[in-house]
């Protein structure tokens, strides 16, 4: 710990010493991390802050409904709510007013003065209102008349009453926050939504009549970072019947949820206040939006004790409550409209979200499709389709039904089916009264009639069931289909053909289509996904142009098919006269084999229609005679009409990316359990003893239900240490550099796996360290070699604090270039590759040295942990007005090595070119010592006082009716 002078703030002024704006402030910083973190221009979160209450966001424009503005203000006023405005980021002459551009404002008052409506506006420094009505006094003389003089000094220069009209005009935003003073609250425990587990109902029981609200509280939102990060929800009240049943719908409030920001001020949404009569209420939470594993916890405030409520929870199964509290809603608004005999289809829309509800009253099920259209651009849409996939198809030129997805109708039942809904963007006070903001047109289709009217489409038939292995979410899975496949009106099938009477594609094609949620979900022109799906292997990407090294390409290519490797091409996505040469843009190829022919370097291409290469050399045959022999008529048509051979040249040429799989055919592998990654827990690490030599790959699979709470991409490194006898960290044996895209929306792409390396019999650690951001990761460890893995056995050693991350860095950067003396006992050593560098500090001396270090780096593409680069300090700098902002110093404990952040970069596809490019990063420093710092400041301090004091004093007289500065001496 260490002590620090008091000296003017640089955000916030110390106004006629009044400390605690800075006091704040300070608090505010050090909860982000740093004044760095701080948004001045963001006065949603500063109420957040300071009362824990939700905030009410308004549009104020041209269209802004002058007297429901007013209406609403004394309304906010009389409930004693705090609000403050925001002026334009960019308004022409507002300077001439007083005010300033993108800057907040209190709104302190209101009052009708001589028949005008007037507010009063309180501005954080000088820069005030000086336009109509700015001279009348802001408070009345009874109110000043206990003030001090500095008090009212300050009030003149920082507060003006401004007109209603005005108000609109300089400012584009009215924030309220929703504070009640002295209320009471009461926290209910931890409520888990999800679809998978029986629900859990909180009931509330009333005493006597009171005023509440419920707030709804994100328990997991800091570990969250979802891909639906704008969520949709409502908070229903309903009586409870006397047989514990959901009864009337009392109050119904949406609940916006922006999972786009971690911020904890964005984690709870706020009811209004409403009045409750003596009784039991059951408080529901459902989503309108997608439906999530979902934590939260409710939160009553009452205006007065709470002792007469009291809270317990009722289970229902299969989120029965949250079903039957939807269709009370939408059956408490309009009648249904019946659309077939029996059918009948109910809307309810409201805010920002639609709900739509089917009521079957036939004594069968019934299969339905419902293809929504929606005029809102960014409407979402969940459990229905939208046309956009009618549109798919039509530009297939496909069967319309091919875009029907039935969803059956119990018999007697009534199912809420889909929602649609948007983000609010903030309330308006227009003078057009506001519709719902989504209104949807729909396209229904009952199945039993398209089957009626169905005569041209046949569907192939199989009386058996196919069962297909493939690899999704980090693990093999058996995929049940059958040999339903949808065709066209000439009979044949509509997505993967099955050519020369082979089925296996269409099945395989289907298997994934299962797998990902439907046809439309699949990708074709993503090979990595494809070879993933059904190998489980890392891929390679390679850029393929006019730079490319042809003889480090054929090197390679050899070196692939001499290891079994799998192997495609891409097409360019747009490329003129392809199709002269027979080729196809956007288009994927296999790359079959490679050989010499007359001293030229042929690649066999295998095209998966009949859009093969008809340039040079396409007419020499595939195969040699001994090989062909053994085909059937059938398989050399096929042959003839899908393979050629092509020069190397021409294969730069005509595609852009090559992606070889690394595929080890027959290899065996062994699988850990999920291990937690988590910077607060101990460290669990994988120990194998190897009882003899063998070959090895090492693989991470991410644990893919939590996958998507990152957004972040993940940079780390995997280490292989020989153990010690007493269980420490030894030597380096391997290292390898892992980068998974979480942000891919192919999670099967996020596996990362090692090279291959050889290991000697024994016991080896196998670490994995972040370089990258740490967050809360879980993930399995996959141990492959070419031999059986009986001779390998595995077990966990746990560390405290990252030890053995750490210490595993450490023999890494140590192993390498030698150590920097920056100062007298402080070294520094750098270790870097080609996505990362890693920064480790020795201290040598006998006591604790803190430094700052801002890293410059010629690769503006580098992220950094743990220290900021040149261009966030320059950024921190503007914000803090072109003065160096404080430094973030790290502390160096006295004989000791820390490594104490890292630079990183998303690896970019391989490149073979003529001319090697550097790809190691590398930076410069600006390194700074606490001590040398403060040394410097205590010296410019005692020579500003020193030339304080040559200066001659200098007071103010006024002299013929002017101020003027005289010297005395």
């Amino acid at each position: 710990m260490y002590r620090t002078r008091l000296v003017k703030s640089r955000d916030f002024t110390t106004f006629y010493n009044r400390l605690w704006p800075c006091l704040i402030e300070k608090a505010v910083a050090k909860m982000l991390g740093g004044y760095h973190k701080l948004d001045g221009g963001n006065p949603i979160s500063a109420f957040k802050y300071l009362t824990g209450a939700s905030c009410l966001d308004i549009t104020l424009n041209k269209d802004t409904d002058l007297d429901m503005l007013w209406t609403k203000l004394k309304e906010y006023q009389s409930s004693g709510f705090l609000m403050a405005v925001g002026s334009h980021k960019k308004y022409e002459d507002i300077s001439k007013k007083g005010l300033a551009n993108n800057h907040a404002y209190s709104l302190l008052d209101t009052c009708i003065h001589d028949g005008h409506r007037l507010v009063l506006i309180g501005a954080p420094n000088y820069a005030k209102w000086k336009g109509k009505w700015s001279d009348l006094p802001a408070f009345n003389e009874e109110t000043t008349r206990t003030w001090r003089n500095f008090e009212k000094k300050s009030v003149e220069q920082r507060i003006a009453w401004m007109e209603i009209n005005d108000l609109w005009q300089r400012f584009e935003r009215l924030v309220v926050c929703r504070y009640h003073e002295d209320w009471f609250e009461l926290r209910t425990e931890e409520i888990q939504l999800d679809s998978t587990k029986p629900e859990k109902t909180l009931r509330v029981t009333l005493k006597r009549r009171c005023t509440l609200l419920i707030k709804l509280s994100d328990q997991n939102r800091l570990k969250r970072k979802s891909d639906a990060p704008l969520v949709v929800g409502l908070i229903n009240i309903h009586r409870v019947t006397k047989n514990n049943q959901i009864g009337n719908l009392i109050m119904s409030y949406t609940a916006d949820l922006d999972w786009l920001f971690q911020d904890p001020e964005y984690g709870f949404v706020e009811t209004d206040s409403f009045d409750l009569d003596p009784g039991k209420y059951f408080i529901i939470f459902t989503f309108i939006s997608k439906k999530l594993p979902f934590e939260y916890e409710f939160i009553i405030k009452s205006s007065s004790p709470i002792d007469h409520i009291s809270y317990d929870f009722v289970t229902f199964e299969n989120n029965l409550a949250s079903h039957k509290s939807l269709l009370k809603m939408i059956e408490s608004e309009k009648c249904g409209i019946e659309i077939r005999e029996g059918l009948v289809l109910h809307e309810y829309s409201r805010d920002n979200f639609l709900v739509l509800m089917a009521e079957n009253r036939t004594t069968k099920p019934v299969c339905i499709s419902v293809i929504a259209k929606c005029d809102l651009k960014l409407c979402s849409i969940h459990g229905i389709d939208t046309d956009d996939l009618v549109k798919i198809v039509q530009k297939l030129n496909a069967p319309s039904d091919l875009s029907a997805i039935y969803l059956t109708i119990p018999a007697k039942s009534k199912c809420v089916i889909g929602s649609a809904w948007t983000f609010s963007a903030g309330t308006k006070l227009e003078q057009q009264p506001k519709k719902p903001e989504i209104n949807c047109k729909y396209w229904i289709r009952v199945f039993e009639e398209e089957m009626k009217k169905k005569t041209k489409r046949k569907m192939i038939l199989m009386k058996s069931k196919e069962l297909k292995k493939l690899f999704f979410n980090g693990e093999w899975q058996i995929v049940v289909v059958d040999g339903h496949l949808a065709c066209n009106e000439q009979g044949s099938p509509e997505f993967a053909s099955t050519y020369y009477k082979r089925l296996w594609p269409c099945l395989i094609e289907k298997a994934v289509a299962k797998m990902l949620g439907g046809y439309h979900k699949l990708d074709g022109a993503n090979l990595t996904s494809a070879f993933k799906y059904l190998t489980g292997s890392k891929c390679l990407e390679i850029t393929l142009n006019k730079d490319t090294d042809l003889g480090m390409l054929w090197a390679k290519l050899k070196e692939y098919q001499s290891n079994g490797f799998l192997m495609a091409l891409s097409s360019h996505k747009e490329q003129k006269d392809i199709s002269k040469k027979g080729l196809s843009n956007n288009h994927a190829y296999s790359l079959l084999d490679v050989c010499i022919h007359n001293g030229h370097r042929l690649v066999l291409v295998g095209a998966p229609n009949a859009t093969k290469w008809n340039g040079k050399w396409f007419d020499l045959p595939a195969y040699s005679e001994e090989v062909s022999s053994n085909f059937n008529k059938l398989d050399m048509y096929a042959v003839e009409k899908r393979f050629s051979w092509m020069e190397i040249d021409d294969l730069c040429k005509q595609f852009e990316v090559l992606v070889v799989c690394r595929y080890h055919e027959d290899w065996f592998e062994l699988r850990t359990g999920r291990v937690q990654f988590n910077a607060s827990s101990p460290e669990k690490i994988l120990r194998i003893n190897l009882k003899k030599r063998c070959k090895l790959v090492v693989r991470i699979v991410p644990e893919y239900k939590r996958w998507r709470d990152f957004t972040e991409p993940l940079v780390g490194i995997i280490n292989v240490h020989h153990a010690t006898k007493d269980n420490q960290i030894g030597n380096l044996i391997f290292s390898s550099v892992i980068i998974s895209h979480s942000v891919d929306s192919h999670p099967e792409n996020n596996i990362a796996e090692t090279d291959e390396f050889e290991m000697n019999s024994g016991s080896v650690f196998i670490i994995f360290s972040f370089l990258s951001q740490r967050n809360i990761y879980q993930h399995e460890f996959v141990i492959r070699s070419p031999s059986p893995v009986d001779h390998i056995s595995y077990d966990f050693v746990s560390f405290e604090y990252n030890l053995a991350s750490h210490k595993s860095l450490l023999n890494m950067i140590q192993s390498v270039k030698p150590a920097i003396q920056i100062r007298q006992g402080l070294f520094i050593r750098e270790y870097s590759e080609e996505c990362f560098l890693i920064l480790m500090v020795e201290n040598i001396t006998d006591k604790q040295i803190d430094i700052s270090v801002i890293a410059k780096s010629e690769n503006d593409e580098v992220i950094p942990d743990g220290f900021p680069t040149e261009g966030e300090w320059n950024l921190f700098k503007h914000h803090f007005g072109g003065s160096n902002p404080p430094a973030a110093y790290i502390e160096i404990p006295a004989k000791s090595k820390c490594v104490i952040g890292s630079l990183w970069t998303l690896s970019k596809p391989i490149k073979f070119e003529k001319q090697p490019t550097k790809r190691v990063i590398s930076c410069t420093y600006w390194i700074r010592i606490r001590e040398e710092e403060a040394k410097k400041q205590r010296e410019y301090n005692k020579r500003r006082n020193r030339e304080k004091k040559k200066m001659e004093p200098l007071f103010i007289i006024r002299e013929k009716g002017k101020f003027k500065p005289v010297s005395i001496k």
